[in-house]
């Protein structure tokens, strides 16, 4: 029978082909949406599953998360991104290798990672937690770790700052086991 032969299978003939990722949705990961309107990136330590709907970035760190979600990977989707109908953005992991992250000493990491914990936290409690003051205080430290200067940083902010229509439209930090 050919189904026997075929090699994308899992245990099983009929069974589609067994994932090779399997283990990365059990680690601390990063997850965002194939297809957003601004950079939108949420931590997951609940080791949930996302469908083709949605990529991770598994045994990421908190600070990569804050850089993710900064005002200057807003520019950059607007910059190195293809925009879809609608002024939506498809951040494909082929786009986001590419993207310029900075090096940050082990210091400076754990600042933007503290950041990033009292985001998460304040999300945790409640969904709607106005984080935008902790939000300004990564994005400055992100303005650092690029060397921009006082135009460069109005640029990206003026880049970045478009409206968002509704709260719904915001970056998440952290998904609900629903959202994903």
């Amino acid at each position: 029978m050919a189904l026997n032969k075929r090699e994308d299978q899992g245990k099983y003939f009929w069974e589609l082909r067994s994932c090779a990722y399997w283990k990365e949705f059990e680690q601390p990961k990063i997850a965002y949406p194939n297809i957003c309107k601004r950079n939108e990136f949420g931590w997951d330590e609940e080791k949930i599953l996302t469908n083709q709907k949605a990529f991770i970035i598994a045994g990421a760190s908190k600070f990569l998360l804050g850089v993710l979600n900064s005002s200057v990977v807003m520019w950059l989707f607007a910059k190195l991104i293809a925009r879809l109908q609608g002024d939506f953005y498809e951040p494909s992991a082929i786009f986001l290798e590419k993207f310029p992250i900075p090096a940050a000493s082990a210091e400076h990491q754990k600042v933007v990672e503290r950041l990033v914990e009292r985001i998460l936290a304040a999300k945790a409690q409640d969904a709607r937690a106005d984080v935008s003051a902790v939000e300004r205080e990564i994005d400055a430290l992100v303005y650092a770790l690029y060397d921009l200067t006082p135009a460069e940083i109005k640029l990206v902010e003026e880049t970045a700052q478009k409206p968002v229509k509704d709260e719904s439209e915001k970056a998440p930090f952290l998904f609900a086991a629903n959202e994903l």
